[in-house]
């Protein structure tokens, strides 16, 4: 009887090395080389004008031997919390912005100040990890051996157009309360070969 990968060979390129997938809630995910253990995200964010850490996101990440691409997604919860709430976002690496990474988001502006946008923002980029030198701010990197801090960081677009993170303001039909006010961040982190 054959086995899978025998049915189903690996192609030559862009073969999957590993998959780390989690929830900000404390846990620890373990691989063949690591453990990468998760923020615990247990309250929302009200953003300011200047970029800062969305909580949650952030993860020390060391890929595995052979990895030439990195792809990171977030998943994390934009709530205005005054007329549209605009949003920019984007992804560093040991504290520098990867350009192309950089992204924002509205809702629907209103002059009655209504605060009802909720979206599930995604921040993601994928890492060459092959170029000829480092270029952080362009995603690019001559060899990735050790580890580095990967985060989001967002902010509003100014003190008219609050916006918050991590939280989510609607549930089953009516307002959200207690824990269901809370919506934790999910990260994951693809290496391939």
């Amino acid at each position: 009887m054959s086995n899978l990968s025998s049915i189903f060979p690996a192609s030559s390129s862009n073969n999957i090395l590993e998959i780390i997938d989690g929830v900000a809630d404390g846990r620890t995910i373990t691989t063949n080389s690591n453990s990468y253990t998760f923020q615990n995200v247990t309250s929302s964010t009200t953003l300011t004008d200047s970029y800062q850490d969305v909580p949650g996101t952030s993860l020390s990440y060391t890929p595995p031997t052979g990895a030439t691409q990195v792809a990171v997604r977030y998943y994390f919860k934009h709530r205005g919390s005054s007329y549209s709430g605009i949003l920019g976002y984007k992804i560093l690496v040991d504290n520098t912005t990867v350009l192309p990474s950089n992204k924002h988001i509205a809702g629907n502006y209103t002059l009655g100040g209504n605060n009802h946008p909720q979206f599930l923002c995604h921040a993601s980029y994928v890492f060459d990890l092959t170029a000829s030198s480092d270029n952080i701010s362009q995603g690019i990197f001559s060899s990735w051996t050790t580890a580095k801090t990967i985060k989001v960081q967002a902010r509003r677009l100014s003190s008219g157009y609050t916006a918050m993170v991590n939280s989510n303001r609607w549930f089953d039909g009516g307002g959200a309360s207690g824990a269901r006010e809370v919506d934790r961040p999910v990260i994951q982190i693809i290496a391939y070969g």
